[in-house]
């Protein structure tokens, strides 16, 4: 019998900070039971040892040299293949298949694939990773995904499985990562809604808006801290208080306010349809709504109800092209089987 190894990892949502985590601010994420889930098994190549992927009618293959052939969608797997290669000796062929539930733009997707593709190939090679093993392997596919080195945010939220307070330290640079014990006030939810309408802004490209957009021409780590402060301290007032409402006994209606708060200093990378699913989320009874993740076309956004009104606004906004779904927290992160 061919042994399989198979690992899954949840996605993210980050609730408060984005765009302003680049500069030094806090935020927020949370994990979701939107898992992506890798599998890796003996090839039955008998020539040189590779990789062959495969993800839904995608396809690919990767030799432990670095050559790469197939969809450059799936390139970053690759990459995750080369940093654990680079860490342990494998000699075989293999073959790994990769999947996802619904996960949409600004929910950390990458990661999350990155992340259960790392932990399943590290356990098929008898290979006991830590969680920062896997972190790093996950983000050597992260920067292949990005064009860049992401902060991690996503990466750590999703391999650990728990609610993070992240920030990111300059002079030395550093990523600080902090697991909080966030809830939602009681009786409430978070609706995640999806404005895809066939385009989607890179990343890199909401960053560059993000700055410009607030006067920045400099790279985050080349501002002082005067221009970082002032930057940050509208948003900070913001996070300070929403870090204290997100208890079970925290104020709904005040939570709900902070996140249309943050949404308006996010405006210049917001879109007509982000824009759009905001207002109905919120005419049918939201009390705060908020894009997550860069934004941009394609983006997400989420929506907090109270739990009677979630399917109200659900309707509404299914029923005007916005695709919804309730927020599912994950309750562990990384989980791994053999069969």
């Amino acid at each position: 019998m061919t042994r399989k190894v198979s690992a899954t990892a949840p996605s993210k949502i980050i609730l408060f900070g984005e765009h302003f985590v680049v500069y030094g601010g806090l935020a927020i994420a949370l994990p979701v039971e939107k898992r992506s889930t890798a599998s890796v098994k003996a090839g039955h190549e008998r020539d040189e040892p590779k990789l062959k992927l495969k993800s839904g009618e995608m396809h690919a293959t990767a030799w432990p040299g670095g050559r790469y052939e197939g969809e450059e969608l799936m390139r970053p797997l690759a990459a995750v293949y080369m940093h654990v290669l680079s860490k342990k000796k494998c000699d075989e062929s293999l073959h790994a298949e990769v999947s996802t539930d619904r996960i949409l733009k600004g929910m950390g997707g990458s990661a999350s694939v990155c992340a259960s593709f790392a932990a399943a190939l590290c356990s098929y090679l008898h290979t006991k990773c830590t969680n920062a093993e896997i972190f790093d392997a996950a983000q050597a596919g992260e920067e292949v995904a990005h064009g860049g080195r992401p902060s991690g945010i996503d990466a750590i939220t999703v391999i650990g499985g728990s609610p993070q307070k992240f920030s990111k330290q300059f002079n030395p640079l550093k990523y600080v990562s902090e697991p909080f014990n966030a809830q939602l006030p009681e009786g409430t939810s978070l609706l995640i809604i999806d404005t895809y309408k066939g385009e989607r802004d890179a990343t890199g490209d909401l960053i560059a808006r993000f700055g410009a957009s607030n006067g920045i021409a400099k790279k985050p780590d080349e501002l002082d801290q005067g221009e970082r402060e002032k930057l940050l301290m509208p948003y900070e007032k913001i996070v300070n208080k929403a870090t204290g409402e997100l208890k079970k006994d925290g104020d709904a209606e005040a939570l709900g306010k902070l996140m249309n708060a943050n949404h308006e200093l996010l405006k210049s990378v917001s879109t007509d349809e982000i824009e759009t699913a905001r207002q109905l989320a919120l005419s049918a009874g939201a009390l705060g709504a908020k894009l997550t993740g860069a934004g941009g076309k394609g983006g997400a956004v989420l929506a907090l109800v109270k739990k009677p009104d979630a399917g109200k606004v659900q309707a509404s906004l299914i029923s005007a092209g916005f695709p919804c779904f309730e927020a599912e927290i994950a309750k562990s992160g990384i989980r791994v089987s053999e069969s």
